[in-house]
């Protein structure tokens, strides 16, 4: 019988797909607005003609500026404990390149509101130190324990392996780290987090791969805030609103550039050529060589 009661691996594996799937649309608009893909600014559609390109001509990123503003002197200097420098806490710091790792953590906090560091124990390739890597909020959540909120009580990774063409599932528990394989296609993880809550996971189309002890005692996905008090991104605030109104009013100033720029001349009463592509139609196409027929 599957064992989806709540504590179990498919209960988790369930829930955190479910609540990483919610967030998925929201965290996409962060990500277009960062790179500068906004919304296209709506215009007369009778303008039919310019304007698709003086759409594409009215946007400015102005949100990865402020972004690139608040982050790019963010830096982590040092490691103290009781006023006294900690050199081992550098060392393990330096050792997993930290120094770029941590600029793409804080990047990824002021864009989505949140950051995940996974803290693994050591490899055959770290020389003993414990391994620290910087992971996509995308792919992770964590769940926290609602009495202790700093305590957490489990944790997922999600991604697509490109090298076998893979969909893999990382739970990670206090006790236990359990990888699963999923379907090979792309899935809805909202419904997929569902189904794995009711009928667990083989039943959503998940094989359980490996189950490995975990060492640590305690979930090594932490998660960083960017604002703990709102939980907002640092544009997420009202900044997508100015920067969707500073876009309309360009696309308004360049239209009346289009259509204004130059004083057109108009003939009334001549004879409408008949060739080309609009034959028998008035010809209203503004340019500084133009003339409008009628």
């Amino acid at each position: 019988m599957v064992d989806v009661a709540p504590g179990s691996p498919d209960f988790w594996l369930g829930r955190l797909m479910h609540r990483l799937g919610e967030r998925q649309d929201r965290f996409a608009k962060l990500d277009r607005y960062a790179r500068g893909e906004h919304d296209v600014p709506d215009g007369d559609r009778r303008y039919v003609r310019a304007l698709s390109d003086l759409q594409k001509k009215a946007k400015t990123n102005y949100i990865g500026l402020v972004l690139k503003a608040v982050t790019q002197r963010m830096r982590v200097k040092e490691f103290k404990f009781q006023g006294e420098v900690d050199q081992d806490a550098g060392r393990f710091w330096k050792a997993n390149h930290m120094e770029l790792q941590s600029a793409i953590a804080i990047a990824d906090a002021a864009k989505f509101s949140e950051s995940y560091t996974l803290v693994s124990p050591p490899d055959e390739e770290s020389n003993g130190i414990p391994v620290i890597t910087v992971e996509d909020p995308r792919n992770c959540i964590v769940e926290n324990d609602p009495v202790r909120p700093l305590k957490r009580l489990a944790g997922l990774k999600v991604y697509i392996d490109d090298i076998i063409q893979q969909l893999v599932a990382v739970l990670y528990l206090p006790d236990q780290i359990l990888v699963y394989y999923g379907p090979k296609t792309d899935l809805d993880m909202c419904r997929t987090g569902e189904r794995i809550a009711h009928a667990g996971s083989a039943a959503a189309g998940f094989k359980l791969i490996e189950v490995h002890d975990n060492p640590i005692g305690v979930v090594p996905l932490v998660r960083g805030v960017w604002q703990p008090e709102s939980g907002l991104a640092e544009c997420e605030d009202g900044a997508f609103e100015i920067q969707d109104r500073m876009n309309y009013t360009m696309l308004a100033r360049l239209i009346i550039a289009k259509s204004q720029a130059y004083r057109q001349r108009l003939i009334a009463g001549a004879k409408i050529p008949q060739t080309g592509p609009n034959k028998g139609k008035p010809q209203f196409d503004p340019g500084a060589d133009l003339v409008w027929i009628v």
